[in-house]
Parts: structure tokens; C-alpha cells; sequence
């Protein structure tokens, strides 16, 4: 059996010892090919310029950027490999959902067990997203530049958060979801497909659940804290399809930053066995 095993050691703090353990490991069971990314989109390149038919099992690790990039990739290939993830950044999201542990040696007992669940992979415009979408304050803290994140890992992210908050303006927003159109200036939209999405565990349910945030800025972090600590917001549905007019010019997707103009189409795009605990 072929496994592709793919390693950003850039991701998190560059667990190199865990990845000479996964390599190790996985070559007892699988014929086992390793591809070690140097910069931004060598997984891309590498996946779509290489015939990759005979591979039962692609592996990655990484964060969620990292995952994100390889599956991009896979989505474009007439491929159908199980696709199993190693939580090695600093939120792994897609990971946790997943239930892969950030302890390596109990992941690599689940790829080498080989149970699998389905997972749904949707697309805004033409960049997947794994679990998360975002658009509005707070969604660009995942790729903002913070030179104290390899020492305060997650908690970098929640210190800027912070400053952002009171930067950032509403933006103008209009949804058609499920055969209605919303019209409002809103502080945040996100969508997420899985259990996980920034750092926290929230409500899943059948399809994509798309969540609005709007009012006076100050009550802003209130209303982020209920919903993702209790679950509770006013304006949640569950949808396959969304379609986004507003007058921002990014998005995030899994943490990767995004260009366009005026208008976003997300929809379900394809479906892959990911191996579970």
C-alpha cells in the first residue's frame, strides 16, 4: 500500500523529531514516498505536476494552512485517496475535528488503523476550505503578520485580536441563504463546516452553518464569547449554498487570505475519506 506523506516544517514550531517518528512509523506499514515543502505553494506544484494514481493514502503534516494548500491541490486531480492529517501548526482546527491528537504518537496509531469518515469540502469562489470561512472583523488575524507568534503560539493571535477589534470597520453586507436575502451592516460572517473553527469547539450540523455578527462594537466580544462558549447567536442557518455581496475586498479560508471583487459564491465541492480516530 502507497502512502504520499507530505511535511511543512515551517508549521508551528518545527517539530522535526516528531517527524522523523511519523516517517518511521508509516514506513513499517506503507510504501512510503516523503515530499518536504521549502516555500508557499511547492505542495501545489507537487501535486498537481506528479501522477499520484497509485497512492491509497496521502498524509500531511502541518497546520491548517498547510492542509489546506495539499487539498486544494487534491481537488483538482481525477483522484480519490484517503486523506489523513498530523496536527503540527498552532490552532490545527481541521485536525481536532478530525479528532487527530497533537500527541504524534497517538495519530500515527490512527492512520495506521485506518478508519475513516466523510467529510464534505466546500468552495468560496475558487479557493476550498476544509472548515472555515470568514469575512469582516477579526477574519484576517490567521494570516496578519505577528512576530511573537512562534513564543506565545495561539495566544498571539487573541492579543492581536485584541487591537483589531477597535480598528476594523462594519462592512456591507447582503446574503441570499435558503431563498432569502439579508440586508445589513455587519461586524462579521463566518461559515464552518466541522466542530472547530478559532481555536474553539462549536455546534456542527448537517450542511454549512453560517453565522452573522452585527451591532455596536464594544458588545462585539460579547457576542463572539456567547456563541462560541454557549453555542448562541441570532443570526445562524444551515445551508449548502451562500451568496455574499459586500464591499470588503478579502476573505479567509482556513486561515489563508483571499482577493475579490464584490461578490463570493460558496458551495459544496467534493467529498473525501479522511482517517479518524
Amino acid at each position: 500500500m502507497k502512502l504520499l506523506l507530505i511535511y511543512n516544517p515551517y508549521s508551528g514550531k518545527g517539530k522535526i523529531k516528531k517527524y522523523e517518528y511519523i516517517k518511521n512509523r508509516l514506513s513499517a506499514k506503507f510504501e512510503l514516498t516523503e515530499f518536504i515543502t521549502k516555500n508557499i505553494g511547492d505542495i501545489s506544484n507537487y501535486i498537481v505536476n506528479n501522477d499520484l494514481h497509485d497512492y491509497e493514502v496521502i498524509t500531511i503534516c502541518g497546520g491548517d494552512g498547510t492542509i489546506n494548500e495539499a487539498i486544494h491541490a487534491i481537488s483538482k486531480k481525477d483522484i480519490n485517496p484517503k486523506i489523513a492529517v498530523i496536527p503540527l501548526g498552532t490552532m490545527n482546527d481541521f485536525a481536532k475535528s478530525l479528532k487527530m491528537s497533537t500527541n504524534v504518537k497517538k495519530t500515527v496509531k490512527y492512520i495506521l488503523n485506518m478508519k475513516t469518515k466523510k467529510h464534505n469540502i466546500y468552495c468560496a469562489n475558487d479557493s476550498i476550505f476544509n472548515y472555515g470561512f470568514a469575512i469582516g472583523m477579526l477574519s484576517n488575524i490567521s494570516y496578519k503578520k505577528i512576530g511573537y507568534k512562534k513564543v506565545f503560539g495561539r495566544f498571539s493571535y487573541y492579543l492581536s485580536a485584541v487591537k483589531e477589534i477597535f480598528k476594523a470597520k462594519k462592512m456591507n453586507l447582503k446574503v441570499a441563504i435558503n431563498a432569502k436575502e439579508i440586508n445589513m451592516k455587519a461586524n462579521l460572517l463566518i461559515a464552518t463546516s466541522t466542530n472547530r473553527i478559532a481555536g474553539y469547539h462549536v455546534k456542527k450540523n448537517n450542511g454549512l452553518t453560517v453565522v452573522i455578527f452585527k451591532g455596536i462594537r464594544l458588545f462585539f466580544p460579547v457576542k463572539l464569547f456567547f456563541y462560541f462558549i454557549f453555542g448562541l447567536a441570532k443570526h445562524i442557518y444551515v445551508t449548502e449554498n451562500l451568496d455574499i455581496h459586500t464591499d470588503l475586498k478579502e476573505f479567509n479560508t482556513d486561515g489563508e487570505k483571499n482577493i475579490f471583487n464584490d461578490r463570493i459564491v460558496i458551495y459544496k465541492s467534493k467529498e473525501y475519506e479522511f482517517i479518524t480516530k
